[in-house]
């Protein structure tokens, strides 16, 4: 068995702090270094992914300070090759993050749910979507928009279906303000999709907010 690299929900967006460091020693131009949000870290837990079903899982933000942290974004990796073996559903929760991984191939196996955590920042906002239709035998797509002014920091979707026929096809910012979700749905039986974001009233001038991608 091998690891594939399935990982949805996660954020492409990059928050640090800026600060101004030494200059070079000719003094031709300065240079930053970036820090951590407060309370950042990055938590997991792994789970087993037993045969012909779709599990639960989910990772709780830590307790900081006496506060619980916050998830700015998060996801999840199963560790199997199987084509048979993909993500229901991905989103954030007050405390954590939530996953549904399926698994209809013939070979159990693990999955690990991972969440982004910081101390919370002003403005903090999780909101969902009213359901959208995801109907049988259809790939369908839909679009949440941040509230005017705030900044994304992550994203997802929650299907109404437990079949394991039902999946995440992809899931993304498109842009620093809008995330997007395609739902596949293999199944006979229509089912539903609510979107999730996190927003926040982050001061672009002060930090350094990067929306960054790549392929692999």
């Amino acid at each position: 068995m091998h690891q594939q690299a399935k990982i949805l929900g996660l954020g492409f967006v990059l928050v640090g702090m800026v600060a101004t460091g030494a200059t070079t020693a000719n003094a031709a131009e300065a240079t930053t270094t970036v820090a951590k949000p407060a309370g950042y870290t990055i938590v997991t837990a792994t789970f087993d992914l037993p045969t012909g079903g779709q599990t639960a899982g989910f990772v709780a933000c830590p307790i900081k300070k006496g506060v619980r942290t916050v998830p700015l974004s998060g996801g999840a990796l199963i560790d199997t090759g199987s084509l048979q073996a993909n993500i229901n559903t991905s989103y954030p929760t007050s405390g954590g993050w939530e996953v549904f991984a399926n698994n209809a191939s013939s070979a159990a196996s693990t999955f690990i749910v991972y969440a982004v955590c910081v101390t919370k920042p002003a403005g903090y906002l999780q909101q969902q979507s009213k359901a959208v239709a995801n109907p049988a035998d259809t790939q369908n797509g839909a679009g949440y928009t941040c509230p005017k002014g705030d900044q994304l920091t992550g994203g997802g979707a929650e299907s109404s279906s437990r079949s394991t026929l039902v999946n995440l096809n992809s899931s993304w910012p498109s842009g620093t303000s809008f995330w997007y979700v395609y739902m596949n749905n293999s199944s006979s039986a229509p089912a539903t999709m609510t979107l999730y974001h996190v927003c926040a009233k982050l001061n672009v001038s002060k930090i350094h907010y990067q929306l960054v991608s790549g392929s692999r």
